[in-house]
């Protein structure tokens, strides 16, 4: 796992995590999670897949965020937990992170 931290305060219903990093040449995927670290219940799972050219985005159960690329919108996301029990991050896969601000 390139990087894994406590999100300060829990994840706000307004919250923003920015993610700059570059991918391997080569590289097949990489993904960030926002989970509750007691639980181990994982908020959202996104995974972005190249040779596919798609996004993966797992949902888990209440509220709603949305996920942006480049400043673009890719898509809302709605889920049935509570966010506020989100309280840690971590992205993993084929990627040197430059970047993490939450």
């Amino acid at each position: 796992m390139p990087f894994q931290a406590a999100l300060q305060n829990y994840f706000g219903r307004d919250g923003k995590i920015i993610i700059m990093g570059n991918i391997a040449y080569g590289a097949d995927n990489f993904n960030v999670n926002l989970f509750n670290s007691r639980t181990r219940n994982i908020h959202l799972h996104i995974n972005p897949r190249f040779r596919e050219g798609a996004i993966l985005e797992i949902r888990n159960e209440g509220g709603s965020f949305g996920v942006y690329s480049s400043g673009t919108k890719l898509f809302n996301y709605v889920h049935r937990l509570p966010f506020n029990q989100i309280d840690m991050i971590e992205v993993g896969g084929n990627v040197t992170l430059t970047f993490v601000q939450y």
